[in-house]
C-alpha cells in the first residue's frame, strides 16, 4: 500500500487517495486490521470473547469468493463479485464500493462463526490447513464443501 505523508496539501492527499487500487488496499495490514477488530466487536457483544483470523488475497484466477472454519476467514477480494456490478459487468465499480462489498462479506462470515453449528459437521479441506497457495489450489479444485456427519 502506497504510503500517505502527514501534513500534505488536501488535494495531493486526495491524488494519492485515488491512485490507490482494490489489491492495495484489501491486501493492506491497515484493512486487515479493521476487519478483525470489527469482528472482534461483533463476537464480543455476542458473548464470544476469542479471535478470527482473517487472510485476505488478491487471486484473480481463484473462483473462492469467501469461507470460514470457524477460527478463520478467508476473503478473496480479486472475485468478481466485489469488482464487477452484476447489472453490467463490464462496468467496474470504485474502490469504495468494492470494500464496502468486502467488509458486508467479512461479516457474513462472522455470520457462520456465530449461529453455524461446526461440531456437527465435517469439513473436506480445514481452512486453518491451507494458506495462500494451497487454498487456491484447493479451492480450485472444489473441495470446499460441507459434509454432514450425523
Amino acid at each position: 500500500m502506497k504510503k500517505v505523508i502527514r501534513n500534505v496539501p488536501e488535494a495531493m492527499l486526495r491524488a494519492q487517495i485515488s491512485e490507490l487500487t482494490l489489491e492495495d488496499v484489501s491486501t493492506s495490514a491497515e484493512f486487515k486490521r479493521i476487519i478483525e477488530t470489527s469482528a472482534a466487536a461483533v463476537l464480543k457483544a455476542h458473548n464470544r470473547n476469542r479471535y478470527i483470523k482473517f487472510i485476505m488475497q488478491y487471486a484473480p484466477k481463484d473462483p473462492m469468493t469467501a469461507c470460514t472454519d470457524n477460527s478463520m476467514c478467508y476473503l478473496n477480494a480479486a472475485h468478481k463479485m466485489f469488482s464487477e456490478d452484476p447489472n453490467s459487468p463490464e462496468d467496474e465499480i470504485s474502490v469504495k464500493d468494492s470494500l464496502q462489498r468486502i467488509y458486508g462479506a467479512s461479516f457474513h462470515e462472522i455470520g457462520h462463526v456465530l449461529y453455524t453449528c461446526f461440531s456437527e459437521m465435517k469439513l473436506c479441506v480445514s481452512c486453518s490447513k491451507m494458506e495462500t497457495s494451497m487454498f487456491q489450489q484447493s479451492s480450485s479444485q472444489g473441495t470446499w464443501q460441507y459434509i454432514m456427519t450425523n
